[in-house]
């Protein structure tokens, strides 16, 4: 009853901004309207969730099909992920945000915080965004699943559905990763920290500035402000130089 009402126009135009579809120039006067204009973060925020939804119901669709498939069989050959290649994307996107996210969701636990450290990391900390929920090639489907759930905020669920996909691939980084993500969203940060630095020493994974970054945030969270200086170096991403310069000033 409260969504706002989106004109056609509107909702091509925040589709490009999600999909990252914008010129540069485009971008950063939509990010600035963003700043401006309250109602348009709503905007935003619902076709978000639009699109997230499509994108599990054809999941879930196309999941039921080969789940069918599989009964009909006498065995099932189950197939592991294979390492994932992360897609290029703008994080500078999801990192834009953030102060949406924080505004409407954590203002209230923000501000009753009273370490200097967690403090940072409340201003800071917003989840990955997940990976494209779209069926994969090499039939990657519990770990895609998983993702389902992960992107829905489902954090437990996608942990049950990840945590078994290790044994047979120990040094998948997209798993690690993500178990590391699903953690710390789910406020179990000491579970989420042998993940992340596993990804951080992987050198030739596309996720290790993503997991230092994380890792840094999580030390601060756990108020070892010295061990996220340490870790928040070695990532490439302009936000852990914002956060050294803080602990820093």
């Amino acid at each position: 009853m409260n969504s706002p009402q989106i004109t056609q126009d509107e909702f091509e135009t925040i589709e490009r901004y999600l999909k990252n579809e914008m010129t540069a120039s485009e971008q950063e006067q939509f990010q600035q309207q963003l700043i401006e204009d309250p109602s348009l973060q709503q905007k935003v925020n619902e076709v978000r969730m639009l699109i997230d939804g499509m994108e599990a119901a054809t999941l879930k669709e196309q999941l039921n099909e080969y789940h069918k498939e599989v009964g009909s069989t006498h065995s099932k050959v189950v197939q592991e992920p294979n390492l994932i290649t992360k897609p290029k994307s703008n994080r500078t996107l999801w990192y834009s945000m953030a102060a949406v996210l924080i505004a409407l969701f954590g203002i209230f636990w923000f501000f009753n915080r009273t370490s200097p450290n967690e403090k940072l990391f409340a201003k800071h900390y917003t989840p990955d965004p997940g990976l494209p929920t779209t069926m994969s090639t090499t039939s990657n489907y519990s770990f895609f699943e998983g993702m389902v759930d992960y992107k829905q905020g489902n954090f437990k669920e996608a942990l049950q559905k990840w945590e078994p996909l290790l044994a047979s691939t120990p040094e998948n980084d997209t798993l690690h990763y993500f178990l590391g993500m699903a953690h710390l969203a789910n406020e179990e940060t000491k579970q989420a920290l042998p993940y992340l630095e596993k990804v951080s020493t992987m050198k030739q994974s596309s996720f290790i500035s993503e997991a230092n970054w994380y890792l840094g945030l999580s030390y601060l969270r756990l108020n070892q402000p010295k061990a996220a200086e340490k870790v928040l170096k070695r990532s490439d991403l302009k936000e852990s130089q914002l956060v050294l310069k803080e602990l820093n000033p």
